[in-house]
C-alpha cells in the first residue's frame, strides 16, 4: 500500500510522486460492538464522499471461509481508500468524521486497527 507518514502510520512517497494513493485498514470488531461499529461505520462512508480527492472507501466484512480470522468474539473489516494525492488522504484523516470514527474505535475493538 501506498500512504504517507503520520497518522496512517504508512512509509513516506517519492516527492515526485504521481498517482493515486491507497489505504487498507482492518477491524478487528467485538460481537457485541457491531451495531454501532456499522452505524459510525456508515457515517464516515457518507460523510467521506462529500471528501476532496476521494476516488472510493469501501468497508468489506469477512466471510466464512476455510482460514476465517472472524470468530464467535469479534469479526474482521477491511476497509480499502483510494485517492487522488497523499494531501487528500491526508486532509481525511485529520477531518472531522474520520474523527468521531477513530474516538469510536478503542470500545468498539479487540485490538488496535492495522
Amino acid at each position: 500500500p501506498q500512504g504517507r507518514g503520520g497518522a496512517t502510520g504508512a512509509m513516506p512517497l517519492p516527492a515526485n510522486f504521481t498517482g493515486h494513493v491507497f489505504a487498507y485498514q482492518m477491524f478487528h470488531v467485538r460481537t457485541e460492538g457491531l451495531p454501532e461499529f456499522c452505524e459510525v461505520a456508515a457515517s464516515l462512508l457518507a460523510a467521506s464522499k462529500l471528501d476532496t480527492g476521494r476516488v472510493r472507501v469501501d468497508l468489506h466484512r469477512e466471510l466464512p471461509w476455510a482460514q476465517t480470522i472472524s470468530n464467535d468474539n469479534f469479526s474482521l473489516f477491511l476497509m480499502v481508500q483510494e485517492w487522488e494525492t497523499p494531501q487528500d488522504l491526508e486532509a481525511h484523516v485529520v477531518s472531522a468524521h474520520a474523527g468521531r470514527f477513530s474516538q469510536a474505535l478503542p470500545r468498539l475493538l479487540v485490538v488496535e486497527p492495522s
